[in-house]
């Protein structure tokens, strides 16, 4: 690749904002006089076609990146179970330790707080004693939500309404028409013949 000057690479760049020749000329610092003019040469040499190829091809790859970033969190969401994040003893649900959680898992959480609470257990004497203790409230992001997302992020939905197949078809009739349909049914045919030609 040849080397562009500082103003061709800013032209570049600022053609990539909104691919507008005469704009990203002024804003790289070509006089609006001849903005026009001299975007439409920039874009036909070489050297500045193959720089951006290269900064399509960068950005393709960031947003491709970005997707599959979407992807992994939606699936991550739609997927992760209750129990890969607390555990359950059979009277009592713990949240594990939040740094022992995959970076998947704690993706699932939507919102936690912790509050204090007074519960009675029995005292080594047999009797009830009040006891404190931190009770955490997990809020789990909406699975359904998440699955939906997915579905159409990978074009599952496109592919289902693609392949549909009615049931049935409705026609609905209010109960005005209701009387004239009776009476269509009831001509003879060649009254109807008649009535449609």
């Amino acid at each position: 690749m040849s080397m562009l000057t500082s103003k061709q690479e800013a032209f570049v760049q600022q053609y990539m904002i909104d691919r507008n020749a005469t704009q990203a000329a002024i804003r790289a610092g070509y006089s609006p006089k001849t903005a026009r003019s001299q975007g439409q040469r920039l874009l036909t040499k070489v050297d500045i076609q193959s720089r951006l190829g290269e900064l399509e091809r960068k950005a393709e790859s960031f947003a491709e990146k970005k997707a599959d970033d979407v992807r992994e969190r939606l699936a991550a969401i739609a997927w992760t179970d209750l129990t890969e994040i607390v555990d359950f003893d059979g009277q009592h649900m713990t949240m594990r330790a939040f740094e022992s959680l995959t970076p998947a898992q704690r993706a699932c959480i939507k919102d936690w707080k912790i509050r204090t609470v007074t519960r009675m257990e029995v005292g080594e004497d047999g009797k009830p004693v009040p006891v404190e203790v931190d009770m955490v409230e997990i809020k789990l992001h909406d699975k359904l939500k998440a699955l939906e997302l997915y579905a159409k992020h990978i074009g599952m939905e496109r592919e289902a309404k693609k392949d549909a197949v009615p049931i049935f078809n409705l026609t609905v009739i209010t109960e005005g028409e209701q009387d004239r349909h009776d009476k269509s049914r009831a001509l003879p045919a060649a009254t109807k013949a008649s009535r449609t030609a």
